[in-house]
């Protein structure tokens, strides 16, 4: 019966330390979203319900289309970019975004953040998918298909996400404004 001992221990230790590098990864992230530069930025989205994946919301951004004279490293899939803007108190219905390669061909004075070109002519930031409990995700969800392009800004119930630059350039998703409402996006 030694060797289930042993088993069991390791077993054990497995998950101990599965379970404080989780609890770490979290915390981390956490601290990240709490030190960064915050951004109020007006966002589109949906929530495609599925089943296997569970109940998740999809944002895009107007950043995450570089325009037609935007550098080489927006088009090309898996190539890193870097998006300026100029970062205003408030929220922000227009950024202006400057798409860039390095850091060196920004302006100064721009808040900047990395993202990554696709084949879809789109850049991702890693902020365009996030989790949500059913309830939460079916009211984001409402507030979200709410959202109609064609209908001026000040017409419509606006949706924005809340961002938080941190100082390595990465942006993470640290709220959603719904209305008058702030849904915060935390796990602690």
């Amino acid at each position: 019966m030694n060797w289930l001992d042993d088993i069991r221990k390791s077993i054990l230790a497995a998950g101990a330390f599965l379970s404080v590098a989780l609890a770490g990864a979290v915390y981390v992230n956490a601290n990240a979203v709490a030190s960064g530069e915050e951004m109020i930025v007006r966002a589109q989205g949906f929530d495609p319900r599925d089943f296997l994946s569970g109940h998740y919301v999809r944002l895009s951004y107007d950043f995450s289309t570089p325009p037609n004279g935007a550098p080489h490293c927006a088009f090309r899939k898996g190539a890193a970019v870097l998006v300026g803007v100029a970062a205003q108190p408030g929220k922000n219905e227009t950024l202006n975004p400057t798409f860039a390669c390095g850091r060196a061909d920004l302006p100064p004075g721009l808040t900047a953040f990395r993202g990554k070109a696709n084949d879809y002519a789109r850049v991702t930031f890693g902020i365009e998918r996030f989790y949500a409990p059913q309830k939460d995700a079916e009211r984001i969800e409402k507030a979200l298909r709410r959202f109609d392009p064609d209908v001026p800004p000040d017409k419509q119930p606006p949706v924005y996400a809340v961002l938080s630059i941190g100082k390595d350039g990465q942006a993470r998703l640290k709220a959603l404004l719904l209305g008058d409402e702030r849904v915060e996006l935390s796990w602690l």
